[in-house]
């Protein structure tokens, strides 16, 4: 999650009195048609400009700020751009309970792969981060209040982003496993360091025994070689009488 530092954690919303215990789901919405979507291969500062378009736009009809939590774009980034602790303003009558995270895209259809990770990324963020479970079900803005939003073909993706989350978060390694790999990593490590050792070692008797024996070919064959070699010449005419 990238800080959005001219929108966090403002102090313009009233504070959440039970703190995370307030909140009892997690509310998925999308932008609607009105807004510009930064386009294709749009940067990090395009999306935040976004960003800060849509918290002056809620300035403008009257919001305390920017009613969103987190925002998630195509590119598969997101955002966290309010308090959690704070009451949004993005779910009417519900804004005391619930956590609300959009899409960048409008109309009626099922969004791209990276915004419905950025949405889970924004998930799994809040239950780690805030809620420390991940208990509340995440629904459409529509489950709560007459709406369009997210669009009418909600439910083929929305159910599915507690999942995505929660398989985000089995993916992350704890502080306990992030210290066994480093471990195992350095012991790794050591073992090529001893197994480079012992290799150059190996290498460096194999060319001294190399050296020895082209030394003791040039000399010529040794004294009992000769004889050996005599021998069997003798035993070889033996044979042949």
């Amino acid at each position: 999650l990238l800080p959005l530092t001219a929108v966090a954690k403002s102090d313009w919303r009233r504070v959440r009195p039970g703190g995370p215990d307030d909140v009892t789901a997690i509310a998925i919405h999308y932008m609607g048609k009105e807004y510009f979507f930064p386009a294709e291969g749009a940067t990090e500062q395009d999306e935040i400009n976004q960003a800060r378009m849509i918290h002056i736009y809620h300035l403008g009809i009257g919001y305390g700020g920017i009613g969103y939590n987190g925002l998630a774009f195509e590119s598969g980034r997101s955002y966290y751009t309010a308090d959690y602790n704070r009451w949004g303003a993005a779910v009417k009558g519900r804004n005391d309970s619930t956590l609300s995270f959009a899409g960048m895209f409008g109309g009626h259809v099922i969004p791209p792969r990276g915004i419905q990770d950025g949405l889970a990324d924004l998930i799994g963020d809040a239950d780690e981060t805030y809620l420390a479970d991940s208990e509340r079900p995440v629904k459409g803005h529509r489950d709560f209040t007459r709406t369009s939003c997210p669009g009418d073909l909600w439910q083929q993706w929305v159910p599915g982003l507690r999942a995505a989350a929660l398989q985000e978060g089995d993916m992350a390694m704890t502080p306990e496993q992030q210290a066994q790999l480093q471990r195992l990593i350095l012991a790794e490590k050591d073992f090529r360091v001893v197994e480079k050792q012992v290799w150059e070692a190996i290498q460096s008797l194999q060319k001294r025994v190399d050296s020895l024996r082209d030394a003791a070919r040039s000399q010529g064959p040794s004294e009992a070689r000769m004889r050996a070699i005599a021998q069997e010449e003798d035993r070889k005419l033996k044979v042949t009488k």
